[in-house]
């Protein structure tokens, strides 16, 4: 078996080329190698988003006798698990905001909730010390936000 290009050079090997556009690439459909260069955090982004929604998801049982509190874990779970799916499917400028916006917010509301409490949301009126479940979500979390942010710069 014998390539035209060297092997080692994915553009090359993607028929893309360094002048591509990323209307090229939508238009053909395919994965521009100089958007994953512009944006090389944002795989990285993607699975740590992931891997915080899943821990969310998990999480939703545990709180199922707060019904307000397991909606939030709902709705976070699959914010996250979709910022992250987007990011490894279609990474984009659009879709890296979405996930700093996205997980700053959940590392946002989980310091809240170690800090001051929420008094607003049953089950979160007093702060909680943080437990080790929760603070690997949140460091998920973070790692997913400054990926994506490092992406975006």
């Amino acid at each position: 078996m014998t390539f035209a290009a060297d092997p080692s050079d994915l553009g090359a090997v993607l028929g893309t080329t360094a002048g591509d556009t990323d209307a090229d690439a939508a238009r053909t459909g395919r994965t521009d190698a100089a958007v994953v260069r512009r944006l090389p955090g944002i795989a990285v982004a993607g699975i740590a988003s992931i891997a915080a929604g899943a821990v969310h998801a998990g999480a939703i049982g545990i709180h199922a006798e707060h019904p307000a509190l397991a909606r939030i874990f709902v709705a976070m779970s699959l914010l996250q698990l979709g910022a992250g799916l987007l990011a490894l499917m279609r990474p984009d400028r659009a879709v890296a905001t979405a996930t700093v916006v996205v997980n700053v917010a959940a590392v946002c509301g989980w310091l809240v909730t170690r800090i001051t409490g929420i008094g607003w949301i049953g089950g979160l009126e007093v702060a909680e010390s943080p437990q080790f479940t929760d603070a690997v979500c949140a460091a998920f979390g973070a790692v997913a936000a400054g990926a994506a942010l490092s992406a975006l710069l």
